[in-house]
């Protein structure tokens, strides 16, 4: 086992063909071994079976010593052979000529892979010696064994997209009628980079090049005398720096090479006589120039990376902080361009993928992702969940404490009874359906192992602690009460809701009271009783609308500055309702309140990304549409419309010059239907 092309130990390469099925068995391995040995040694990838066959038997005793596996062979040593050589040739490792049933012959695939690795090695120890090519190597390759590269063209993308056969042989081809070069696919990106730097440490330290070099590049590289003759020194004295300032070039490093390279193949390149030492150096510099274009790019792609994803970062600590991915994909950079472009979003994907990824040691991603009851999704940085949570809980408090009281006032002036008024249980759930239907993040961030878990991320100030501790109860492991939540106890609301009603509107006795009072003074005034002035006035609306002319003018009579219809019989108000229930089955259907469906479709006609700018025009459309039926909501009273007649109303709205900036114009006619009926049906 002398021979220096002998392997000390036989290792199939996992990337090559077959490496999906089972590993071959150590006898198996051992067979390939020998049979790499044998055509090495023979010089020739092809066989016949008797011939390899013949050698086992012969060097059997010496390769047990090394590869015990072996022993196996010593008997039926053909057979054994056989069963072995195909269980290479079905892993790829190796190709077998039949003659029947019989193997005849057998091809080692990896015989000239092998042999370029040899004359490498031989080339690290010598690095005078040409590059390899068929010529120097002594042999032709079979054409479908070998991949052709133009250095000036492919160059750059065998070091982008490496082959995933590592044992793969290019042939590159050089400019200047420089001979080819021999390698495989797994030396490309860093052994013949540095067999490169080892041919240009001859150059340099040949003839007094060094200082030839230095003169030369003096003028290019001015004001960088002092890094200029550092950097050749370590090429020559075989520092890593060398190798590092290519494969991590700096401003300087990449000039450098770039007029170093250059220089080198300006000097070789016209001569007809040349040697094998200057073709050497000259593919050289052609290869480093390349190698030099190929780690810059490769640094200012990461360079670039490495902003974006900072500005990805920093967007999330930006208002409005809770971002869905339409938000996103609107946001501009400091240039006014979107910061999610085409050429990165395949890397901005990837930075959501991650930063929603759970961490080990940590209870929640950096970004965390909430889903809302209406199916939106938004992404909220960890360490601001609990200032975003406190923030928009105090901005709601009392939007929804103002709504609750008007609800409620309007309800004791009127007379009715709402369950939430009087029943804590009744209130906490039309709480939480209001908290729905007004702010869906919110309600998404109501959750106890979300805010829990957030608390640990972000630095809170005593006043911040407190307020989520009213809202926590670590003790049962739940959010609190919403009323908790909001500091909204029923009890006060009420309260707070009778203050706004006369007291004579809150009691029954004193209403009945008042009313007998009031209808006690018309009747000492000599007036009608209010029975029969509403009779009167129904009786007189068809003799004016018959065309009677008097002082009220003609038609129904609409009290000024109001919206509210003329009086209609119960009849004609119960058939109205009817009719408007009935369009809001057919626009909205029954599984949806018509806010959740008007919130839907602003979702997605809205052009708008400013949420401020987005609000204000939902807000400009809807004061519109209820100006458009302000003057029909009359006639609407004593004939309700169908849904062709709402459709047709909301086509013409739509056509507005005012809303030509929306392109969604069928989603934008269906929101307008939908807010049409539930005008029609406040009144």
């Amino acid at each position: 086992m002398s021979d220096p092309t002998t392997p000390e130990i036989p290792l199939l390469e996992p990337a090559e063909e077959g490496a999906g099925k089972a590993e071959p068995s150590p006898a198996a391995q051992g067979v390939l071994h020998l049979l790499r040995h044998f055509a090495l040694t023979q010089r020739q990838p092809r066989h016949e079976f008797s011939e390899f066959a013949g050698f086992v038997k012969l060097n059997l005793g010496r390769f047990l010593l090394k590869l015990p596996q072996l022993q196996e062979l010593t008997q039926r040593t053909d057979l054994q052979l056989t069963m072995h050589l195909r269980v290479l040739a079905e892993r790829g490792l190796c190709q077998l000529e039949y003659d029947g049933p019989e193997i005849k012959g057998i091809r080692y695939n990896r015989y000239f892979a092998d042999e370029l690795h040899k004359a490498y090695a031989n080339l690290e120890q010598r690095p005078l010696e040409p590059f390899p090519n068929e010529k120097t190597l002594g042999f032709k390759l079979p054409a479908d064994l070998v991949l052709d590269v133009s250095l000036q063209s492919d160059f750059v993308n065998v070091l982008t997209q490496p082959s995933a056969d590592a044992a793969q042989i290019l042939r590159f081809g050089f400019p200047d009628a420089l001979p080819e070069l021999l390698i495989t696919s797994e030396l490309v990106k860093r052994k013949l980079l540095e067999l490169c730097l080892a041919k240009m440490r001859e150059f340099l330290g040949a003839r007094n090049n060094a200082g030839y070099v230095l003169h030369r590049l003096l003028p290019a590289l001015r004001g960088n005398e002092h890094v200029l003759r550092d950097t050749i020194s370590s090429i020559v004295t075989k520092s890593s720096r060398a190798i590092n300032s290519l494969t991590d070039p700096s401003d300087f490093s990449f000039r450098f090479w770039a007029h170093f390279a250059n220089l080198v193949v300006q000097e070789f390149r016209e001569r007809t006589d040349r040697n094998q030492e200057e073709t050497g150096h000259c593919q050289a510099a052609y290869l480093i120039g390349y190698y030099n274009v190929f780690f810059r790019g490769q640094t200012q792609t990461e360079s670039e990376k490495s902003v974006l994803l900072k500005r990805f970062e920093v967007q999330f600590r930006k208002a409005p902080y809770a971002y869905t991915i339409r938000d996103l994909y609107g946001v501009k950079d400091d240039k006014g361009l979107p910061l999610i472009r085409a050429a990165s979003q395949e890397l901005f994907v990837k930075f959501l993928e991650e930063r929603t990824r759970f961490e080990e040691g940590k209870g929640l991603p950096a970004l965390v992702r909430l889903n809302t009851v209406s199916g939106q999704e938004y992404y909220l940085a960890r360490e601001l969940i609990i200032p975003f949570f406190l923030k928009r809980l105090y901005d709601r408090r009392d939007q929804i404490r103002e709504q609750y009281i008007d609800a409620w006032s309007g309800a004791i002036k009127e007379g009715r009874r709402i369950p939430s008024m009087y029943a804590d249980e009744e209130f906490l759930s039309d709480l939480e359906a209001a908290l729905k239907n007004l702010d869906p993040l919110l309600h998404a961030l109501l959750n106890y192992h979300t805010l829990y878990l957030a608390k640990e991320a972000a630095k809170l100030n005593h006043d911040q602690l407190k307020d989520l501790g009213r809202c926590l109860d670590e003790k049962l492991g739940r959010v609190a009460p919403l009323d908790q939540v909001f500091r909204l106890p029923r009890r006060e609301l009420l309260e707070d809701a009778k203050l706004r009603v006369p007291v004579w509107q809150r009691f029954p006795l004193f209403k009945k009271l008042v009313n007998w009072f009031q209808e006690l003074m018309r009747r000492f005034r000599g007036e009608a009783p209010a029975a029969g002035r509403h009779t009167a006035k129904a009786a007189a609306a068809p003799r004016t609308a018959a065309g009677s002319r008097g002082r009220e003018g003609i038609g129904p009579r609409e009290e000024p500055g109001t919206t509210v219809a003329s009086p209609v019989s119960a009849r004609q108000l119960a058939a109205y309702k009817t009719a408007i229930q009935t369009l809001k089955i057919h626009f909205v259907g029954r599984e949806k309140s018509i806010s959740e469906r008007l919130g839907e479709l602003a979702e997605k006609w809205n052009p708008l990304y400013d949420p401020k700018s987005r609000t204000d025009l939902v807000e400009d459309v809807n004061s519109m549409v209820r100006d458009y039926l302000r003057s029909l909501r009359r006639g609407f009273r004593i004939k309700p419309p169908d849904a062709a007649r709402i459709q047709a109303l909301a086509v013409q709205v739509s056509q507005n010059k005012a809303f030509d900036r929306i392109k969604r114009k069928d989603l934008f006619v269906r929101y307008i239907e939908v807010f049409m009926i539930k005008v029609l049906s406040e009144g």
